[in-house]
């Protein structure tokens, strides 16, 4: 412990400081000395001349007093962004110069700076939430008034003007106004101005002492002390005065509240001993979670707890008293810092003469953060992330996530004031759900939420089904419009490589449209059962310059053709897409009188229309029997002077496209003619063909080639 030649302070010297602790709670003071009304103390001061003998008794009850040798300043490499220390500013009243002035300082407590230097008291300094600045008491002009003043000291100026005293005063979060407590009429009520002196109004009216105003993050109540019933205790009203409602009972009386920076909890003193010395206790604003987080024994106070940004510390002021020949006297004043379990503590203000401490912050950025989910899930239960960056010092701390049913629904709190970075979803089939995420870091700045539909949307599906759109020469084609009846629970375009995914709400039996403009028409894809489909046949759009007349045999009869040999083609109602396709083949009978080969065919004559780019053949077959060794299937073009031949393997066992490039046909006219044939009698044989075009080839979609670092 400091000596020096101010030993120990008697109450009535230290003048504003006990007075305004007498003001606050009057039967704590009078328990250790009786006090007469503040504006009667003097500029007195008077010291005992051997105070050695008390030294033992005042050491063993100092619990919270810290060994300033000991805990010095951290640097910045000791701590990590969380730790207010790196980006808050302290403000306190402080004895050290023989008169009561403001100083501010770092969070770790260095480099303390006076910025007040008024010949009268000048004490309970409260910092704005940005830290601009500073709401003070001050006594300089004859009476206790409030004043504010610029963080640095400067622009000082008087906001009150009256014969009565002023105290406690506290902001309001958006810094227009301020609470204090005045002591007219021989009581206590709580006031409020505006922060430019103006609209001066009082909140409470009742024969009682109201006090220690504290107003919530928020904005929407103030926190107080009431004698309304005859103890001390901790109430709250709304921010105009309305529905004041007693929160805390206490059978020793509480003192000084202070909310959390998120709301969500009240600091406050608290007698809990009934011995008259102050411990500190927590709990939530609706009375309950009720929690002594601090205690002291004899001689000691632990005055006026105040949050730090993060609601992670708090401070106090710890002053302690020793009794001689019938006063109490205070023989040094700390102002300390510590977290709630109290395993970390270090000193804000440690000359042994400092009261009244108020906690912001440096980092007033708020971070930012965006949700992500998948776009599809076919489980209703499914992740949804989220993450974050703080451009300040301090580090985000939680997240709130919000979620909403469809584009049209309410905004609905999912996770709150959470660390963690993902979570389980739990929704339901044919719904999209929305979400949306906001970060606050350890200085309390909260990130606004996003508008519109948030940052990220799930639709939850029963069943899937994917495909591929191609044209005539297997390109893929993009932005394809794939179209169900019934329709699916989304809108589906082919992608740049003409893959697709169809999602469907429940079973059934569903028929596909796929179109897309610059290409011609493709009939229907029919019949397609969910969930028994496990996969879609690839969809060949036609293209928009056919030369050919019903190709996809849709008319159900072959009058746009002619059919050719002794096995008679037919139409046939197994189709790749439409409902019908061309039959090539049967049985030869083993009576035939010509000896082969026997033919089954199909053509038509054209005329062309138009000069092609890349002119391209393009059909679909399935070989229903047939013997890879004897049988062949041959395309022809037949024209005035030439002939082009394409063979086509009889291999294939399931829908085949193949296309040929006839960009160099120049002829005007031209038979198209698709021919299986087969050498042998009394045995079937059998090709299904199905969407014949013959038009320009039309590039669906372009490969994008971006620069490595845009990859």
């Amino acid at each position: 412990m400091r000596f020096s030649s101010r030993w120990f302070k008697q109450v009535v010297i230290v003048v504003a400081v006990l007075g305004l602790l007498t003001a606050a709670w009057p039967s704590v003071a009078q328990a250790r000395k009786p006090v007469p009304d503040l504006q009667q103390f003097g500029p007195l001061e008077q010291r005992f001349q051997q105070p050695d003998k008390f030294l033992d008794t005042v050491s063993a009850n100092l619990k919270y007093s810290p060994n300033h040798a000991d805990v010095g300043h951290a640097t910045p490499t000791q701590l990590a962004g969380t730790d207010p220390r790196l980006w808050t500013k302290v403000t306190f009243a402080s004895y050290r110069t023989s008169d009561w002035e403001i100083y501010v300082a770092n969070g770790d407590g260095s480099l303390p700076q006076r910025i007040t230097y008024s010949s009268g008291y000048d004490g309970s300094p409260r910092f704005n939430r940005a830290g601009t600045q500073i709401a003070f008491v001050s006594k300089r002009d004859g009476h206790y008034e409030i004043y504010t003043m610029n963080a640095d000291g400067s622009n000082q100026k008087r906001l009150t003007n009256s014969k009565t005293n002023k105290y406690g005063p506290t902001w309001s979060p958006d810094g227009t106004q301020i609470a204090f407590y005045d002591d007219a009429y021989g009581r206590a009520d709580i006031w409020v101005i505006n922060a430019d002196g103006s609209n001066l109004r009082q909140l409470t009216f009742f024969n009682s002492w109201d006090g220690h105003p504290a107003w919530s993050p928020d904005g929407s109540k103030i926190a107080y002390i009431s004698t309304g019933t005859g103890v001390y205790e901790l109430w709250t009203m709304n921010a105009d005065g309305a529905n004041q409602t007693r929160v805390y009972y206490a059978q020793y009386g509480l003192l000084y509240p202070d909310w959390s920076p998120d709301g969500s909890k009240l600091i406050f003193n608290i007698n809990w001993g009934g011995d008259g010395f102050l411990d500190i206790g927590t709990g939530a604003p609706d009375g309950t979670q009720f929690a002594i987080i601090a205690s002291t024994s004899t001689n000691t106070d632990l005055l006026a707890p105040v949050w730090d940004p993060s609601g992670r510390f708090f401070a106090f002021t710890n002053i302690n008293w020793i009794y001689y020949q019938g006063s109490w006297y205070w023989t040094d004043a700390y102002v300390i810092a510590r977290d709630l379990s109290g395993s970390t503590t270090w000193p804000l203000a440690n000359s042994g003469e400092d009261w009244w401490a108020s906690w912001h912050s440096l980092d007033t950025i708020p971070p930012s953060s965006s949700a992500s989910s998948p776009n599809w899930s076919n489980s209703a239960n499914f992740v949804v992330a989220w993450s974050g960056s703080d451009a300040g010092q301090s580090s985000i701390a939680t997240y709130d996530v919000q979620y909403r049913d469809g584009p049209n629904g309410a905004w609905i709190d999912w996770l709150l004031n959470t660390a963690d970075t993902s979570g389980v979803f739990s929704g339901r089939y044919n719904h999209t759900y929305y979400f949306r995420s906001r970060a606050r870091d350890f200085a309390s700045n909260l990130e606004a939420y996003p508008g519109g539909n948030g940052d990220t949307s799930t639709t939850v599906y029963q069943y899937s089904l994917s495909g591929q759109v191609l044209g005539n020469r297997n390109q893929p084609v993009a932005a394809a419009s794939v179209e169900t009846a019934p329709t699916t629970i989304n809108d589906s375009l082919s992608r740049h490589d003409g893959l697709f995914d169809l999602y469907f709400a429940s079973g059934g039996t569903y028929t596909l449209t796929t179109t897309r403009n610059a290409f011609g028409v493709l009939p229907p894809l029919f019949n397609v059962s969910v969930p028994l489909s496990t996969s879609l046949p690839t969809l060949y759009l036609p293209p928009l310059n056919d030369q050919l007349s019903d190709g996809h045999f849709e008319s159900g009869t072959l009058a746009a053709w002619n059919p050719i040999g002794l096995l008679t083609p037919t139409i046939t109602s197994t189709a790749h897409t439409g409902e019908y396709a061309a039959l090539l083949g049967g049985i030869v009978p083993l009576d035939t009188v010509s000896g082969g080969p026997y033919l089954s065919a199909i053509e038509q004559t054209i005329t062309m229309s138009m000069t092609l780019t890349d002119g391209t053949l393009s059909l679909l077959y399935e070989v229903t029997a047939a013997d890879p060794l004897s049988d062949t299937l041959t395309a022809y073009l037949v024209g005035p002077t030439d002939t082009l031949t394409f063979t086509l393997p009889v291999t294939a066992t399931a829908w085949t496209h193949h296309w040929f490039d006839v960009s160099a046909w120049t002829s005007p006219t031209a038979t198209l003619r698709i021919e299986l044939s087969t050498p042998d009698k009394e045995r079937e044989v059998g090709v299904l063909v199905d969407e014949v075009t013959w038009g320009s080839s039309v590039i669906g979609s372009r490969p994008i080639y971006l620069p490595v670092m845009r990859r």
